[in-house]
């Protein structure tokens, strides 16, 4: 997981260094969205199985 949130973190500061200089932003706001919803998804499963044991 923490590999998924370095890569997150890179995508999200390309984002946000392509608003500063007014260029389009859609594959790193795709990217940075997905790389998120997978460390949720992965937070959410781990808490799941921990109160099933």
């Amino acid at each position: 997981m923490p590999v998924i949130a370095y890569f997150f973190i890179v995508a999200l500061l390309r984002a946000v260094k392509k608003i500063v200089k007014n260029k389009p932003y859609k594959v790193e706001l795709f990217w940075s969205g997905s790389l998120f919803a997978l460390i949720v998804w992965t937070i959410s499963m781990l808490a799941f199985m921990a109160t099933q044991y």
